[in-house]
């Protein structure tokens, strides 16, 4: 992924 790790984080909170 591009993203950076803030970016990361809040994804995979959404994603779980």
């Amino acid at each position: 992924m591009t993203l950076d790790a803030a970016g990361a984080a809040q994804l995979d909170d959404f994603y779980k």
